[in-house]
Formats: structure tokens, sequence, C-alpha cells
């Protein structure tokens, strides 16, 4: 017959000529496998003519498959390396940079507050603020700093008190006995030559002996109560009950002082704790310090107790009606040796001790004390109340 369309090569065509022989033309339908090569054959008719279909696929040989295997399996093998080796690349610079920000960053930051630290400056943070392993890291460094920035705070100011303390000490020993040693010389050398005299001069020096023994007294009073040699014993008492009876107790003396004391109360009652004896030692500065410092010949004290139930304290306002204090100096007249005239040079007047132990009697005692002015100096000190079943300790 005629042949209507193919695309099968001359090559494949005889190869299935002699697979199959006549049969591929006489046959209707066939299917023949061998070898390398099938047949199939089919017959159909349309609008009355015979049209026959012959298939032929012939099987590549074995070195032809090794080849085609090699071309694409080779190809496919060189495009997974190059996959690969840029995914490890992209990888690598994605952990460098996630380590540079997480690991090397707040390591340098580390090392630079390091530095600083070993500089001398205990002012700069580790500026690193991430919730993560290194942020804890940086934030206990941070707390490490503060706490050595405080101990050395804290150490120069000891330095300093003790300097301070040293100064006045010298200064106020000095005083005396120049004065001493002066009059010394006068009753030896015969200045003082009439008994009047010479009593006059053993009067000065005995005035003189005073003085240095109080500020000796003062000085080793201070010195136990800020090593906590004296430990104070409190216990659970009315503090408008024990004013009222220091206030009794002093009125004579302050009458010949020239001070008028004054209570007032908000209540009936002012459970605290309290050492009696270290706290009338606190109101007797409190009050040689007014009669000391006044300008005027007369003077009048005022006591306010107020209940700070919110704060579960008692507050305690012991003004006076002196001078007062320079506002820049309020908060260092607690401080050893803190005098602000010239009274270092005054004989009899102030050893800047009596404040300090103020301070210090008030902190044994749980509490704060600080100063303001008010139409004359106010003393401000607040105390712990007392819990109902607390007596003693």
């Amino acid at each position: 017959g005629n042949v209507a369309h193919a695309n099968i090569s001359e090559e494949e065509l005889n190869a299935a000529a002699d697979v199959t022989g006549e049969i591929l033309w006489t046959a209707k339908t066939m299917t023949v496998s061998a070898e390398n090569i099938s047949i199939v054959k089919n017959t159909f008719y349309h609008e009355g003519k015979e049209f026959s279909v012959i298939a032929v696929n012939s099987q590549p040989g074995q070195q032809q498959v090794e080849s085609y295997f090699q071309a694409y399996i080779l190809r496919y093998v060189g495009i997974i390396v190059l996959v690969f080796f840029a995914m490890t690349i992209l990888v690598n610079v994605i952990l460098s940079r996630w380590i540079s920000r997480s690991v090397l960053v707040p390591l340098e930051k580390l090392r630079l507050g390091t530095k600083e630290i070993r500089d001398g400056n205990l002012d700069t943070e580790v500026d690193y603020h991430k919730d993560d392993e290194f942020g804890q890291v940086c934030r206990d460094f941070d707390e490490m700093r503060e706490h050595l920035k405080q101990s050395v705070e804290q150490r120069l100011k000891g330095e300093k008190r003790r300097r301070d303390m040293i100064a006045g000490v010298s200064h106020d020993l000095r005083t005396p006995l120049t004065s001493i040693s002066g009059y010394l010389d006068g009753l030896m050398d015969g200045i003082a030559d009439t008994p009047e005299k010479r009593a006059r001069y053993l009067k000065a020096m005995k005035i003189r002996t005073g003085d240095l023994k109080r500020l000796v007294d003062g000085l080793s009073e201070y010195t136990r109560l800020e090593t906590g040699q004296i430990q104070c014993r409190l216990e659970r008492g009315d503090l408008r009950t024990f004013l009222e009876e220091y206030i009794a107790g002093c009125r004579e003396e302050a009458g010949r002082d020239q001070v008028t004391m004054i209570l007032k109360a908000d209540r009936d009652h002012y459970m605290v704790l309290m050492d009696e004896y270290e706290l009338r030692r606190v109101f007797d500065n409190l009050l040689t310090n007014t009669v000391r410092y006044r300008e005027k010949p007369q003077s009048q004290v005022e006591i306010w107790l107020t209940a700070k139930e919110e704060e579960n304290r008692t507050e305690i306002v012991y003004k006076d009606d002196g001078p007062g204090v320079p506002e820049e100096s309020l908060e260092r007249i607690f401080e050893i040796f803190c005098r602000l005239d010239d009274a270092r040079s005054q004989a009899g007047e102030g050893s800047g001790i009596g404040l300090a132990i103020v301070k210090e009697i008030v902190e044994a005692h749980g509490g704060s004390v600080r100063a303001e002015n008010r139409d004359g100096l106010a003393v401000i000190i607040l105390l712990p109340d007392a819990p109902e079943d607390r007596e003693d300790s």
C-alpha cells in the first residue's frame, strides 16, 4: 500500500522486518518484542479504506545507555555540588553575622567595660540589653561595677572622714594646749605676780582642760558608736511619755540657760523601739547645740511628734529659733568635726562631734535623721514603730 506518513528510519524498518518477516506486512494486528526492539501494528478502516499504523521502538545499546547516564547524571551532580557550595557559603555568611551580633558584639562591649574599670572609670555602663545569655552576663557585670563603685565611694568617704577627724582633733587639741602652755609660761615667768592673777590663770587653765576632756570623751564616744562597740538595747516604749519626762527633768537646767521647751503631739501615745539612755543623749546634744550657737539671749525649742502610720514610723521634729544653717551645708552638719563658723578658735565652743553622735545613735535605732531650715534649725528624726508583740531586743 501507499505510505501516508512515516518517521521510522529505514534502519528501524529493516530491523523490524528481520524480526517479523512477512508477517509485518500481512498481519492486521501484531505486537512483537525481541532483543532490543518492539513492534506494534494496528489496522483500522476509514471511509472504506484500510489503514495500518506500525510503531517501532528500538532500545539503545548498553554503551548508549551509559553515555546517557554520564551526560545527565554528571550534569545533575555538578549542579548539586554547586548548589551545596552556594548553600555552604550562604550559611557561613549568616552564621558569621549571627555570631558577630550575638557573641562578638557583647564580648567587645564587655572588653571595653573592663578597660574602663581598669582605667578607673566606674560610671560607664555596658550598653547591651538583649534578653539572652550574654545580656544576663552584661547585667551581672554592671551590677558588679556598681557594687565596686559604691565600695570605692565608701572607701574614699571613709578616708576623707579619717583625714577630717585627724585635722579636727589636731586643731581642737592645739587651741586649748596652746592656751594652757601660755598660762603656764605666765605663771613660771612671774607674770601672774598677784594672787588674783594666779587664780585667774588657774581658772582659765581649768576651763581649757575641761575643753580637752570634753573633746576626748566625745571623740571616744563617737568612735565606739561608729565601730558598733556600743549596742542600743531597744525596748518598746511610749515616746510621748519619754519626752514629757525628759523635758520635766531638764527644765531647771534649761531655765538656767534661758531655754523654753514645748512638746506638741497629735495623739496620746507613740509606741516605738528605743533605748531611753541613748535617746536622752540625742536630745542632750541637740539642746547643747541650740544653746551653743544661738544669737539671742533666750531660746525656744519646740518638739513635734507626728505618727507616720503609712510608713510605720514616728516623726520627731526638734526645732529651735536659732540662726539656722546655710542650705548647702544642711547635709554636712551630721559629719564629724563639721562646723560652719569660727567655733574652732573659740574656747568653750563646740567640738563638732555632737550632731555626728546624734546621727549614729538614731541609725542604731533603725531610724534616720536630716536637717531643714524652718525659721531656725529643725532636726527631723524618724524612728520605727514597735510591733504590738515586741518587747525588747
